[in-house]
């Protein structure tokens, strides 16, 4: 028995002219993008409380691609008004904004990283007042 084969052709080893034997799983003959930078859904946080109360704020920590991603955080926080948890889902962070005793404008700052991917800054601002009334305005529609 005599072994297949066929003449060379022009094209190098493993290329193939026809994009559906190539690159993705669309067949599109693209390659994948790879992520860059970290991406967070809300780049400032900001709240009104009473002198030592609290409030949760979560928001979602992905790549720019939208893929969930291993982070680690810095808190910059001099007056201790913040506390950063993360939450079950590995893409979401709560971060538990803490009134001090006395009133006052506090500022804080959360430092986002991750491996090969540029770092994310989340300013906190905090507005901490002695009372704070609730108003409810009824909505009505024709």
């Amino acid at each position: 028995a005599s072994a297949v084969s066929s003449p060379p052709g022009s094209k190098a080893a493993y290329s193939a002219p026809w994009p559906m034997f190539r690159g993705d799983a669309q067949h599109t003959g693209a390659l994948p993008a790879t992520p860059t930078a970290l991406k967070v859904s809300q780049a400032q946080l900001s709240a009104v409380l009473e002198i030592n109360t609290s409030t949760t704020i979560d928001f979602e920590v992905t790549d720019n691609l939208g893929n969930p991603v291993d982070w680690t955080v810095q808190e910059t926080d001099a007056n201790n008004v913040v506390r950063v948890v993360a939450s079950g889902t590995g893409k979401t962070i709560r971060a538990t904004l803490l009134a001090p005793g006395s009133v006052g404008k506090y500022a804080a700052s959360l430092l986002l990283q991750s491996y090969n991917l540029a770092d994310v800054s989340v300013q906190i601002q905090l507005n901490v007042v002695t009372e704070l009334q609730q108003v409810f305005l009824p909505l009505t529609r024709r």
